[in-house]
């Protein structure tokens, strides 16, 4: 039932101009051969933003760009178990490219571009001249020789960041994306179908969206709970807006409970919600009247209070019920004190901004 949602981050992701991608395995039940297949769910990211999805990646038309991160590695596990000098040649003529990229960091495509053409171009030419030269002098059976082989054949998709300043050198945004599911797998150990692990990729999306966006991944799950929907045939944006139709009332009347002195609903017996909800709905209604008629008055208008936990556009009706509130609570309702010795007279711009702190925490 959220599937809509996910498909609409998805529709998102996949609609950058740069989107990195990673994948990783995951076991799958494979049922009436005794074990397991391999599934392959793969994160695409945008801007860092995290989009999980159980399908290759080159379902349409794209231009790959390699990791050096990857190829790196291949290198670094051989300078590891050996020791080895054309190792650490290789290490440290990686290190100078990424030496550049990190200058470059923040700037535009173009600026990018530029400076890869100036510095990277020839590190990349000389990288290529070495690794060439290498493979030659070691033997074709050598781990060396394999991280050679690694890097030679993918060495266009490698080198595209010379030819498009949008191009990263590596992928570790998109790794680091992947690493909630590579650590969590641990735990469910495998996914019982395809459509297992089509609900894992939609749940992971939800959660590294969330943390992403700085929200806390299980409190945004339970909020999501709103956009269950059992209509199947509704696009993205039509069980958005209805969701955020939904907040508004729940919120709105949540506002009413609290600020009319209103128990929750929920332990009452049949009977005594029978006799409260008309009296409620009827405050609500008077109070809604009354606002609606003070938002033609500019001296009381009915405008929102900035709430602490969310965002408001529009007026609620905390904000409606405080109006009212400072409208009753106006100096011209204590002017009848009796006058006396101990009488003690209160500026009237004081007391306006008591009445507008104790009309939204009455």
């Amino acid at each position: 039932m959220l599937r809509p949602l996910v498909d609409a981050i998805g529709s998102h992701v996949m609609a950058a101009a740069r989107v990195r991608a990673d994948d990783t395995t995951v076991p799958m039940l494979a049922p009436g051969y005794g074990k397991t297949k391999t599934g392959r769910p793969w994160c695409y990211v945008r801007d860092d933003h995290p989009f999980a999805g159980y399908a290759g990646l080159y379902q349409q038309v794209v231009t790959e760009a390699v990791c050096m991160a990857h190829v790196r590695r291949k290198f670094f596990d051989v300078h590891a178990a050996t020791q080895s000098p054309q190792s650490q040649e290789a290490l440290q003529q990686i290190a100078a490219l990424y030496a550049v990229e990190a200058s470059i960091r923040d700037e535009a495509a173009e600026i990018r571009l530029k400076i890869r053409t100036e510095r990277s171009a020839p590190l990349f030419a000389h990288f290529r001249t070495w690794l060439d030269t290498t493979l030659s002098r070691v033997s074709g059976k050598s781990e060396m020789a394999k991280a050679i082989r690694y890097a030679l054949v993918r060495w266009d998709a490698l080198t595209l960041v010379l030819r498009d300043g949008r191009a990263c050198i590596d992928n570790n945004a998109a790794k680091r994306s992947m690493r909630s599911m590579t650590l969590g797998r641990k735990n469910w150990l495998f996914a019982g179908s395809d459509a297992g692990g089509e609900r894992i990729a939609a749940i992971y999306t939800l959660i590294e969206a969330a943390k992403v966006n700085g929200l806390d991944p299980e409190d945004y799950l339970r909020h999501l709970q709103a956009f269950l929907c059992t209509d199947l045939t509704l696009e993205p944006a039509e069980i958005l807006a209805r969701f955020v139709f939904r907040w508004r009332i729940e919120t709105t009347f949540q506002e009413v409970r609290e600020h009319l002195g209103v128990e929750t609903q929920q332990q009452w017996s049949d009977l005594a919600i029978l006799r409260t909800t008309p009296a409620l709905l009827g405050l609500y209604s008077l109070v809604a009247i009354w606002a609606h008629a003070l938002m033609a008055m500019p001296d009381a208008a009915v405008r929102p209070h900035r709430a602490a936990w969310y965002k408001k556009s529009e007026p609620t009706f905390s904000d409606a019920i405080a109006a009212v509130r400072r409208v009753i609570w106006t100096p011209e309702g204590f002017s009848m004190s009796r006058q006396g010795r101990g009488r003690v007279e209160i500026p009237v711009a004081l007391l306006k901004r008591f009445v507008d702190t104790l009309r939204f925490a009455a």
